[in-house]
């Protein structure tokens, strides 16, 4: 796979419906018969459990421009994308998760923003796509992603979707493989402080799957504690506020139903009595469960330290 533009990069772990959708998304790209001359596909198999791992090989065993590679061990998501760059040709990198969608141009459209200018760092329009008519699902679309204020006022954006030079990511040192969430922002804002140009597409779209269920949405919230965890011992000068910000009151605050139901109306997305019943308390418990992982993962931390 020598004379590579772009390695799309996929960690993943045990998303047997996930990998299908993505890697179908990308072998029926438009033009992808001329594009995948200058196109790899590297799936990470971050050993997974299940059949996720023979499913990515039939797609390989297809399509040879796909790839597989297989870790030895289970690591973190960005431990995985670093192993992925490093079994990569390419001279951009473009990391996506596993069960990301990517609209018909899409691949096309990068490239041609590559031939307008030269890229460092980019981001793209990632947009909900509601799976499930359950009250999480609803919910987790209407969170979605603020991409362009993330770029704009943090100077970063999700590893879902994000395009990146090889040189830039050599030049950072790639993710801090051992983090469990956060990584990302770690990555973006190294990337920011060596005054590399961040950019935002929004004519570039790509779909991200709603979690369906509460218990999805936990075990997500959990990640992203103990990655806030990890950074505010770190660095506790910097980062504390990450793991302050988990003891907030207005994290517990009821909400306003009304404002849900005209947000679903725009969206013309079913709000059932029993949602706009529900819907104020949604947060709370898990808002709670977060703060008690924070908590005890916190002391867990820093006995390991002492």
């Amino acid at each position: 796979m020598k004379n590579k533009l772009l390695s799309i990069v996929i960690p993943v772990f045990n998303s047997e419906k996930g990998i299908i959708d993505t890697l179908n998304s990308i072998i029926t790209q438009n033009d992808i018969d001329l594009l995948k001359e200058k196109v790899e596909v590297i799936v990470v198999d971050n050993n997974s459990t299940d059949n996720t791992l023979a499913l990515a090989n039939d797609f390989s065993n297809t399509n040879n421009f796909i790839k597989v590679v297989k870790q030895d061990v289970i690591q973190s998501s960005y431990a995985s994308r670093n192993f992925g760059v490093e079994n990569s040709e390419g001279e951009y990198l473009f990391f996506i998760d596993s069960d990301m969608m990517l609209s018909k141009d899409c691949i096309k459209l990068i490239f041609e923003e590559i031939g307008k200018q030269q890229i460092d760092y980019a981001a793209f329009n990632v947009k909900m796509k509601l799976t499930s008519e359950s009250l999480s699902s609803k919910m987790n679309f209407l969170r979605g992603f603020n991409i362009e204020g993330s770029i704009l006022n943090h100077h970063y954006t999700p590893t879902c979707a994000l395009l990146v030079s090889k040189s830039v990511f050599a030049l950072v040192g790639g993710f801090l493989p051992y983090l469990e969430s956060g990584g990302d922002f770690i990555f973006g804002i190294t990337v920011f402080s060596h005054k590399k140009k961040q950019v935002y597409f929004n004519h570039i779209e790509l779909y991200h799957p709603t979690r369906n269920t509460y218990k999805s949405l936990i075990s997500k919230s959990k990640r992203v504690a103990r990655g806030n965890v990890q950074l505010a011992i770190e660095n506790k000068e910097k980062y504390n506020y990450l793991y302050k910000r988990h003891f907030k009151f207005s994290n517990f605050k009821p909400r306003n139903p009304f404002s849900y139901k005209k947000a679903f109306k725009k969206h013309n997305i079913s709000f059932s009595l029993k949602d706009f019943l529900l819907s104020p308390f949604f947060h709370i418990p898990i808002a709670l469960i977060r703060l008690n992982h924070a908590i005890s993962f916190f002391k867990k931390q820093k006995n390991a330290i002492s």
